[in-house]
């Protein structure tokens, strides 16, 4: 009991000395995002940011951590308040899975330079942060922005950072989905409709199959040319595959037609037709749904 009460009582005294980190209210105002380009994944970014505190730890030495500041700003000077405006060029991991209907994330990631948690603590000023009401991106819709603090750790060093996170999730417009989505319609229905030429006219359907299959390349590249290579395939290239199944289960069924017609059996050339123009349309969302799941 004596060795208790003597543990509680040096606890006791311990107390003042142990430090508790800082919290330091920090905020960011989005004005404009410029020059975006999920190419090569950057963006420009012009906003304004503050910090707020009461304790003696400084935030001045912050930096971005997804990227560099072309221009600051320092606005108001005051003890215990700062704010700035920023000009970064900032860079996001982007996926691509789903292009063209595809959501990104664009992001201000800031951390202290020397400051642990164990010295300064971030907490997000909900009341003041946001996005300006006039901000748009061009070819792309704001669906929300979101901002929250982690803690992020660095085992070489054993040290861990207290760091702020501003998020503005953004989607593509149906617009420019449609107008990417009408031109592989018309190419697929314009290849299958050699199933209603003449079964003679071989040449004709060959020529016009043959069309449609160089403008889905033209296509696909035009709709890929936009965004980087990577090393899955993204939503345009399994629509992309899916209309080259259509069109050369087409040119399949006119060669086969073509065989009995040379045969002379008129009636299985007929059957042979129809069967080729049902598996066509079969095999294309065969070979989609198939895309999809791997």
């Amino acid at each position: 009991m004596k060795k208790l009460l003597i543990t509680i009582l040096i606890t006791f005294l311990l107390l003042p000395t142990i430090a508790l980190a800082d919290d330091i209210k920090v905020g960011t105002y989005i004005l404009n995002v410029g020059e975006y380009n999920t190419e090569v994944a950057s963006y420009v970014i012009d906003f304004y940011l503050w910090f707020k505190w009461d304790g003696d730890v400084s935030p001045e030495q912050f930096e971005f951590m997804n990227g560099r500041a072309r221009h600051i700003d320092l606005m108001i000077d005051e003890p215990g308040y700062k704010f700035y405006r920023i000009e970064a060029e900032l860079y996001e991991n982007t996926n691509l899975r789903d292009y063209p209907l595809d959501k990104q994330v664009l992001s201000i990631r800031i951390e202290d330079k020397i400051k642990t948690i164990e010295e300064l603590n971030y907490v997000p000023d909900h009341e003041e942060l946001g996005i300006s009401p006039e901000l748009s991106i061009m070819t792309w819709r704001i669906i929300e922005d979101n901002a929250y603090v982690k803690n992020v750790e660095y085992p070489n060093w054993d040290e861990t950072y207290s760091r702020y996170i501003h998020e503005v999730k953004i989607e593509r417009p149906w617009t420019s989905i449609i107008r990417i989505l009408i031109p592989v319609i018309f190419i697929a229905i314009t290849g299958w409709l050699c199933f209603f030429f003449p079964l003679h006219k071989m040449g004709e359907k060959l020529a016009l199959i043959g069309t449609a299959l160089l403008s889905a390349v033209v296509i696909h590249l035009f709709m890929v040319e936009s965004i980087p290579a990577v090393g899955y395939m993204t939503l345009a290239d399994k629509i992309a595959m899916s209309l080259y199944t259509l069109l050369v289960f087409t040119i399949i069924g006119i060669v086969l037609t073509e065989v009995h017609i040379e045969k002379k059996t008129h009636k299985q050339s007929q059957k042979t037709n129809k069967k080729c123009a049902i598996l066509s349309i079969i095999a294309a969302i065969v070979m989609f749904i198939i895309l999809t799941l791997i």
